[in-house]
């Protein structure tokens, strides 16, 4: 299965680092199983890659991108990366493969296809080098590099857009679980989680995009998740960065909740991020924030997948989403928040 093959008008992306972790996932010998660790590419993963893109109808993309961050080393693979790139290029695909290191380059002996390169790059020790028959670059080159994001952003709203998809629809003006509002529309995470790889894909750009904040030398610092979609995203989360997680299901008011509930959950002196499926008003988030903050521990930030940009204002800690919905793109979306108090 391909976790990150990506086809949105008529480009094919495919991460490499990302197949090699999910493929690391099934396999209890290798302790390569999170995103600090995953830096060698392996020959059975090479050629699942290969096996799975022959099953790909070719006439669906003309572009080909081979994504290969963070990966470090690829032993006696080089005959394998090649018959896999002269598969697409004899089929008069624009290729690009992007983000090389230099051990990698060199691992995979790239240096025997430079002669068939249309340009080659070097961007922070590492290279990038496209390739097309008909000597075009359809993509600037310096996008490339971040291009994947834009890809995943652009493949989300069109599913959030979808009629078909069930991600997002009329909710009939139902009122918020945890809010005292009502709201006119539904974001269905569950769908998400469900569509699967493009869930895989986005939480692996999600744990790459928080990766920063987490110090693996360290013990203090854990994911918290209070609801059934937050615990799933939460739980893959947890072994894309190699991070515990602690999990409180149906928070309600804070004065109900008690300290013999909260044993062996949230520890004095630790540092926790928020983990959610959707933050909206924050009530759900808030609560956990003082039930953490009784316990004499931190939050650090909050990571979701959806969040809706109510208002601007600064923040004192930093929210991590792999897709927003706010004043800029709401025209699309129409995402409203009512009370009673509109009627009026």
């Amino acid at each position: 299965m391909l976790y990150s093959c990506l086809l949105h008008e008529k480009v094919l992306l495919i991460d490499l680092q990302c197949e090699q972790i999910y493929a690391n996932f099934g396999n209890k010998d290798t302790i390569e199983q999170n995103i600090f660790n995953t830096t060698s590419l392996t020959l059975p993963l090479l050629r699942s890659v290969f096996d799975d893109v022959k099953h790909l109808a070719l006439t669906s993309f003309d572009i080909v991108v081979l994504d290969l961050s963070n990966l470090q080393n690829a032993h006696n693979l080089d005959f394998v990366f090649e018959t896999l790139f002269e598969y697409f290029f004899e089929k008069g695909k624009e290729i690009y493969i992007i983000n090389i290191k230099t051990t990698l380059y060199d691992n995979l002996k790239l240096n025997k296809l430079e002669s068939k390169a249309l340009l080659k790059g070097l961007n922070n020790n590492e290279y990038c080098l496209h390739f097309s028959l008909s000597k075009t670059m359809t993509i600037p080159f310096p996008e490339i590099l971040y291009f994947k994001f834009k890809l995943f952003q652009e493949l989300f709203e069109k599913k959030m857009l979808s009629a078909n998809s069930g991600y997002y629809g009329e909710n009939k003006e139902k009122l918020s679980y945890s809010s005292d509002v009502y709201l006119d529309k539904y974001i269905n995470i569950k769908v998400f989680n469900e569509d699967k790889p493009f869930s895989h894909f986005g939480l692996f750009l999600l744990a790459h995009s928080v990766k920063s904040l987490f110090n693996n030398e360290k013990n203090n610092q854990y994911l918290f998740t209070m609801s059934i979609n937050g615990s799933y995203i939460a739980s893959m989360l947890s072994r894309l960065l190699g991070v515990e997680v602690s999990y409180l299901d149906h928070l309600g008011p804070i004065n109900r909740m008690y300290k013999t509930k909260l044993d062996n959950r949230i520890l004095t002196g630790k540092h926790y991020f928020l983990v959610s499926d959707v933050i909206c008003l924050g009530t759900e988030t808030k609560k956990a924030e003082s039930i953490i903050s009784y316990e004499n521990a931190f939050v650090d930030g909050y990571i979701t997948i959806v969040n809706i940009k109510t208002v601007t204002r600064p923040n004192d800690k930093p929210t991590f989403s792999l897709f927003e919905i706010n004043k800029e793109n709401n025209n699309i979306f129409n995402y409203s928040i009512k009370t009673e108090l509109n009627k009026l």
